[in-house]
């Protein structure tokens, strides 16, 4: 492991974005007193009408103690795929201004080389069964969103909580202390 807590190069087991998005959904559903602490959505895009960028997936910390931060994520499950981000960062400037913190979610550490994560991103990696933070994401101040982004985010909210079924929400409950 480097100084940025990633590993060397070896070969990238087959992973999925719907498997990394299953993670992230697991990751940001927490229920303590019948309260969720997070509000999230996948694949949101830069407008609801005319969009240009889509973010992987973006959750909002609805907690007082969590400053309501936004969490952006940008899932890559190849070299090539996260070679493809490097190569095209515009795709990620469209939304980490309005971001908190800017994760960079990966099936396996070695998919991103020693010296490659660009300024600010935190890398999560699968490690069995969750997500795992190896760099953490730096929080910093964000702009507010735009309305037509912060409208493109509450229509993805909206979506991806009728798409996850009671038993997947049931499956992710797990029992947490008292803050």
């Amino acid at each position: 492991m480097d100084e940025q807590g990633l590993f060397t190069p070896k070969p990238v087991p087959q992973g999925t974005e719907a498997l990394l998005l299953s993670l992230l959904r697991r990751r940001y559903t927490q229920v303590t007193f019948s309260a969720h602490r997070y509000a999230f959505a996948e694949h949101v895009p830069d407008d609801p009408a005319f969009p240009s960028r889509i973010a992987d997936f973006i959750a909002c910390d609805c907690w007082r103690s969590g400053k309501f931060a936004l969490h952006g994520c940008e899932v890559k499950v190849s070299r090539a795929d996260w070679l493809a981000e490097l190569h095209h960062p515009e795709k990620a400037l469209a939304f980490r201004p309005y971001m908190n913190y800017w994760w960079l979610v990966i099936a396996h550490p070695s998919i991103v080389h020693s010296g490659e994560l660009p300024d600010g991103w935190g890398v999560l990696v699968k490690k069995g069964p969750r997500l795992v933070a190896v760099v953490k994401a730096p929080y910093r101040e964000a702009r507010p969103l735009p309305t037509d982004m912060l409208a493109a985010l509450m229509r993805g909210v909206a979506k991806t909580a009728r798409e996850m079924t009671a038993r997947e929400l049931a499956r992710y409950h797990e029992p947490h202390g008292s803050d």
